[in-house]
């Protein structure tokens, strides 16, 4: 079984032509765009020219979420677009509506970010750093497209609230606002969006399959109406893939901060926050979130019911990354005199309520980013956490030296910056981890690079995977973090330019959930080319002991043509030659459905 690379989502680059009215056909274009590109959509995009009238087109796995998108440009004011999906049929079946999810993207001002590159440069890159200089950049995907308002006369974002539209651009420092002065979050389906005449507005389509879906191909229509009586519809047709994707085959993980317990003031809200964010973490590819030390403060039985959320969701337990456990106050760095015991003891503490919850491995964080003499003068700190029965984990810069300070005692290196497949092979020979982050942090609009330099560049370089930082937050003026600070968090001008960052946000807060942005959606498809990839490696052991050989006549044997595609795919960095990733996971399917259909 063949799939043609004309049907596959990711080459869909194709545009389509609809009309709002059969008399409107010149006056009102509905074009698709490529979903996972750095290049952006503005409002003064214009349609590409001569343009065919063709499909919408999606491939995925079952249970696999897959990204499309189109653009919709009137030449008149466009009153009250809304947007409706049939089900979806084919000779297999029928789907539901509510597999094609379709959301508003939001244009909005953001900071440029320091040395932002629309092309993913083939060594460390990490723009979060301010400019001060504000740019329109497509980011927020929304239901409701007015949750936020921007004044493009004075470059301003207004987030509507319980009291009215909020100022979130303001400079000044953010305080912790409460949930009840503050109330906002998204609707809960599409609603009606107006265009002004001559813009472009791009809508968002995101394909779940459902895991127990028929292989095969299906069809719908996408409807759009207006106040004016105006309407266009495109054709959606999906074709489900017959296999499911497994795990990837690396540490799939993401620096975390738990809900601010300010604004979600109660147990029940805090505990139902994290519930909602660490399923939007799961479905975007994490398996492994770090474990945030803030929950570490909170009653016994809630700690103990986040790491019961995590499991129900599929966010294994049994490897717990917990981020920021070994605090000064208990040791100080170098320790001080009868402080190890201490740490022992709790420790053993934590370790037990872990292992209660199905933990096999527990890491606990260091001194984050340290340098030199304060890496060396941990060692006495990770022997004793190590006596107690844990391991060691903690981000820092391998230019430094860090595997020849302490490549002996620490069991999993969180690599700052682009991954260096000599640097792995230096952990791996001592028998250690190391997974990398920080090219870029979270944050950056610019989905493309997160799909290449957190999925298939992971696997090129032999890290153990991947944990960037972070899943939302940033610092504020005073130096002081504002991970869930709420307005703060929202907003990327409340840091002194030359001394802050950029929001690290893959996905922002609300009241009650989280809204995804188009750089979370990227993050998704590089952890899916993994699992994809995972799935090839998986099919050729299983055809290598078989005794699967070279056999055909007139073409490779799927084994041998699966193991030139790999070496070649392996050989030579995909930023450096620019690899078009579309095209990587049109041959890993097609390898993959070779392998399971022989010769």
């Amino acid at each position: 079984m063949r799939v043609a690379r004309s049907v596959l989502p990711w080459l869909c680059l194709v545009v389509i032509l609809a009309a709002c009215s059969a008399t409107d056909a010149s006056r009102c274009a509905i074009y698709a765009a490529k979903p996972i590109t750095n290049q952006r959509i503005l409002p003064a995009a214009a349609p590409p020219p001569g343009t065919p009238d063709v499909e919408l087109e999606v491939v995925a796995a079952k249970g696999e979420f897959e990204p499309a998108t189109f653009v919709v440009r009137p030449e008149f004011d466009l009153r009250r677009l809304s947007i409706s999906v049939s089900p979806l049929k084919g000779l297999a079946g029928k789907l539901p509506a509510s597999v094609v999810d379709v959301r508003a993207v939001k244009v909005w001002y953001q900071d440029q970010g320091l040395n932002y590159k629309e092309k993913t440069p083939p060594h460390n890159y990490n723009p979060v750093h301010l400019t001060g200089v504000k740019s329109l950049i497509p980011e927020l995907l929304l239901y409701d497209d007015s949750l936020v308002k921007v004044d493009y006369d004075k470059q301003l974002n207004l987030l509507k609230t319980s009291r009215g539209y909020v100022d979130i651009t303001r400079t000044e420092s953010p305080r912790v606002a409460t949930r009840e002065e503050f109330l906002f979050a998204d609707a809960a389906t599409l609603q009606p969006v107006d265009i002004p005449a001559g813009n472009s507005k791009q809508f968002w389509v995101t394909v779940h399959v459902p895991d127990d879906a028929a292989a095969g191909d299906y069809s719908g229509m996408i409807t759009l109406k207006s106040a004016n009586g105006r309407e266009g519809q495109v054709k959606i047709k999906l074709r489900v893939l017959p296999f499911t994707l497994p795990k990837p085959g690396y540490i799939s993980s993401m620096y975390y901060n738990a809900p601010n317990h300010v604004f979600y003031n109660t147990n029940d809200l805090l505990l139902r926050q994290f519930e909602k964010e660490m399923r939007n973490m799961r479905e975007h590819g994490v398996y492994n979130a770090m474990f945030p030390f803030e929950i570490l403060k909170m009653e016994r039985d809630v700690f103990v019911e986040t790491l019961r959320i995590r499991e129900r969701l599929g966010i294994s337990n049994k490897q717990i990354l917990f981020h920021g456990f070994i605090p000064d106050n208990l040791t100080g760095i170098p320790p001080r005199p009868g402080s190890l015991e201490k740490l022992r003891e709790k420790i053993a503490e934590c370790m037990q309520v872990f292992r209660a919850c199905g933990a096999e491995d527990v890491y606990f964080y260091g001194r984050d980013e340290a340098k030199d003499d304060m890496v060396r003068d941990q060692r006495p700190i990770w022997e004793a956490v190590h006596e107690a029965g844990g391991k060691v984990f903690v981000a820092g810069y391998y230019q430094r030296g860090q595997f020849d300070l302490v490549g002996h005692i620490l069991d999993l290196f969180v690599s700052s910056g682009y991954p260096v497949k000599e640097e792995a092979a230096r952990w791996h020979g001592a028998g250690r981890k190391i997974i990398a982050y920080g090219s870029p942090q979270g944050g950056v609009e610019a989905p493309e690079t997160y799909r290449r330099n957190f999925g298939l560049l992971i696997w090129q370089n032999d890290f153990d995977g991947h944990g960037t930082y972070v899943y939302h937050g940033g610092a504020n003026r005073q130096g002081g973090y504002r991970h869930l600070v709420i307005p703060g968090v929202w907003n990327d001008f409340a840091t002194d330019v030359g001394q802050g960052w950029k929001g690290h946000n893959m996905a922002y807060p609300t009241a009650d959930g989280v809204i995804d942005t188009v750089q979370w959606e990227g993050f998704r498809e590089g952890v899916d080319d993994v699992r994809y990839l995972t799935l090839l490696l998986d099919l050729m052991k299983q055809a290598e002991a078989s005794g699967e050989c070279g056999r055909g006549v007139r073409r490779p044997a799927p084994l041998a043509a699966a193991r030139q595609f790999i070496d070649e795919l392996k050989a030579t960095d995909i930023n450096a030659t620019d690899r078009d990733l579309d095209e990587v996971r049109s041959e890993m399917v097609r390898h993959i459905l070779a392998l399971q259909d022989g010769p």
